[in-house]
């Protein structure tokens, strides 16, 4: 499903502050007016560091929303327009109140992956602190925990969103969140999230680019014992 706007929004990307991603502010801002976004989500894993480069930024008519991806006890969730920090490894349902007393709405991130991705039992008993899944990231392209993610949305009539997962700032923008109207601020942002009228598309991340990036994982998974994110 694809949607007309007036908003494309990268909802779902990594910087320096993650172990495992890359890239200053303003290296993730250039990359994602080149194609041609309106704004851009740093999500970065368990921290909240970005949004004070955030504050102290000036990107005329470009919005930036603070955001974390939280790791709960059954995958990835997007802390979406928090204004202070989350605390992870709660159960999902603990972690959507969380972040709604943060001020922000929580988003599972890449459902059904097998890695990281929130399973149907966990979403299922979580949907009425539910309003949007991501349906599209960009590093799954056309794999099934996307098609599966887009398919739960539709039936549990949830909106969706759509994010790069870039942890390269070459990968920004490869796939975003359409919202049907302007997204000035983080005020206009949840309020469409809220009402479940955006989202996700984009195009695939070729896997051939990860490469470098899966290697570093492996390392990484390495050094902290063989323990997730």
């Amino acid at each position: 499903m694809e949607l007309p706007g007036s908003a494309r929004i990268d909802c779902h990307i990594h910087s320096k502050y993650s172990p495992d991603g890359r890239g200053e502010l303003h290296e993730l801002v250039k990359v994602a007016k080149e194609k041609g976004l309106t704004g851009m989500v740093v999500s970065d894993h368990n921290v909240y560091r970005m949004p004070a480069d955030m504050k102290a930024a000036n990107f005329p008519g470009f919005t930036l929303i603070p955001a974390m991806e939280i790791s709960v006890r059954e995958g990835h969730c997007l802390a979406l327009g928090v204004r202070e920090a989350v605390a992870a490894r709660l159960p999902l349902i603990e972690t959507l109140q969380k972040i709604r007393e943060a001020g922000g709405i929580g988003v599972p991130s890449h459902p059904f992956r097998r890695v990281h991705g929130v399973g149907a039992i966990a979403i299922d008993a979580a949907l009425p602190h539910l309003r949007a899944l991501e349906v599209y990231n960009a590093r799954d392209g056309p794999r099934k925990s996307n098609q599966r993610g887009q398919a739960t949305a539709l039936r549990l009539q949830l909106g969706g969103t759509g994010g790069s997962d870039a942890h390269q700032i070459f990968e920004v923008g490869n796939a975003f969140t359409v919202f049907k109207e302007r997204v000035d601020d983080v005020d206009d942002f949840l309020d469409q999230i809220e009402k479940k009228r955006t989202w996700g598309q984009g195009v695939p991340t070729p896997r051939s680019k990860l490469w470098m990036q899966n290697a570093k994982n492996a390392w990484l998974f390495a050094r902290r014992g063989f323990r997730s994110i």
